[in-house]
């Protein structure tokens, strides 16, 4: 639910100070449920869950944490 097509990679966005950082990540394996992060992310780092597709690069955002 985090990952998309961003040019010809995957990309999600992460929290940054409340905005919303595009981030470029490099897949290993995959399916059309999950797919394993090689490259781009580093631990404890907060991952927007289904980004809506107006969301950009910048943007402020509330980060929420879910149980």
């Amino acid at each position: 639910g985090s990952l998309f097509r961003h040019g010809e990679g995957w990309a999600v966005f992460v929290v940054n100070h409340n905005r919303a950082q595009l981030r470029a990540v490099e897949l290993g394996q995959r399916n059309s449920e999950a797919g394993q992060i090689l490259q781009g992310l580093q631990p404890g780092e907060l991952v927007i869950l289904h980004p809506p597709d107006t969301l950009t690069d910048g943007a402020r955002v509330l980060a929420r944490r879910t149980p």
